[in-house]
């Protein structure tokens, strides 16, 4: 069996004092078989797996490194899309990005937007909004202060959503399905996971490219 690097570098930041180590949390909320544990294990360096295992209850992984987009010290939190009681204690946890992600081959039923994956992304903004803005009259500052650019405005957590088996529609409908998703208030992009898109994901999820 050879050495484990990651496990190793894990094993290091994990015994570091957590108000001495700064990182970021992504969490990543979505139904169930979306690819929410496939992109985790994408993030971490394990690539692609064909065998699909539904996440029973959520795990917060153990932090790694990541130089695709500088150095950037990361956490996962990985919920689980069929077993939603534990949700509520992941929404408590200090995460700096909030990811939705859905499987576009279900995007749509008939000619309307699946209800499920509608409600998830207006959640998602929802509750990043109010964790940015909180209550009426701060939001209306921060609006004020972001719109004039002001150096004192900077989202406390933000929000993107994921799509995925991005090779199963055809190139218009990916789009439209991308373009539908921005219309709710959200940064969108659609991948293939089994192209292991690790780069590309960093690259969105940090800089929303």
């Amino acid at each position: 069996m050879g050495f484990d690097f990651d496990r190793l570098i894990s094993v290091v930041l994990d015994s570091i004092a957590p108000d001495l180590l700064k990182y970021d949390m992504i969490f990543l909320i979505g139904e169930a078989g979306a690819g929410k544990t496939t992109i985790m294990n994408i993030l971490r360096g394990k690539g692609f797996n064909e065998e699909y295992n539904a996440t029973d209850i959520g795990e917060v992984s153990r932090p790694f490194l990541s130089i695709d987009k500088g150095l950037k010290i990361i956490k996962v939190i990985d919920t689980s899309g069929s077993n939603l009681k534990s949700l509520p204690r992941w929404k408590e946890k200090d995460y700096t990005i909030r990811c939705f992600i859905f499987d576009t081959t279900q995007f749509y039923k008939g000619k309307k937007i699946d209800k499920k994956i509608r409600l998830g992304i207006k959640n998602t903004i929802k509750e990043v909004e109010y964790i940015n803005y909180g209550y009426s009259e701060k939001k209306i500052i921060r609006f004020f202060q972001k719109l004039s650019k002001s150096k004192e405005y900077e989202d406390v957590v933000k929000c993107i959503a994921i799509g995925t088996r991005g090779n199963e529609v055809d190139s218009e409908d990916k789009e439209k399905i991308r373009k539908e998703v921005i219309k709710m208030g959200i940064k969108c992009k659609i991948f293939e996971l089994k192209n292991n898109p690790k780069k590309e994901l960093i690259n969105f999820i940090f800089k929303g490219e």
